[in-house]
């Protein structure tokens, strides 16, 4: 996927979206690590992702592991940090790619997760 500038609202429903078609999905984050410039009003804080999504269809399951580099930009402003950038950077290339593509078709037409029944699960 090529880089993009999308708002926060756009990269949620980006995200959302395609994760809700999948059956199940399992994210590990590695520690985190914080670098300040010298007159601490910008940082940047790097962590190594390990993203496990599942998707079930007729009775076979299929999976793919996403390994993703991802970097969050902060900035003090007016006395607050403010979030300016999160990129996400793929570290190893995917094993089965169309999966992705399978989830997000099962969730555009409205057969994946909602963001109730992902609320429900949550609960239980």
């Amino acid at each position: 996927m090529p880089s993009s500038h999308v708002l926060p609202d756009e990269l949620w429903a980006a995200i959302f979206g395609g994760l809700s078609g999948f059956t199940a999905t399992h994210h590990q984050l590695g520690n985190h690590i914080v670098e300040c410039n010298e007159d601490l009003t910008k940082a940047s804080v790097t962590a190594k992702v390990a993203a496990f999504h599942s998707l079930e269809q007729d009775g076979i399951v299929s999976s793919v592991t996403a390994y993703v580099d991802e970097t969050m930009d902060f900035e003090k402003w007016q006395g607050k940090w403010v979030l300016r950038r999160v990129m996400l950077e793929r570290s190893v290339p995917l094993e089965n790619e169309t999966l992705f593509l399978v989830a997000r078709d099962k969730a555009e037409r409205g057969d994946g997760r909602t963001e109730a029944s992902v609320s429900a699960m949550a609960e239980v």
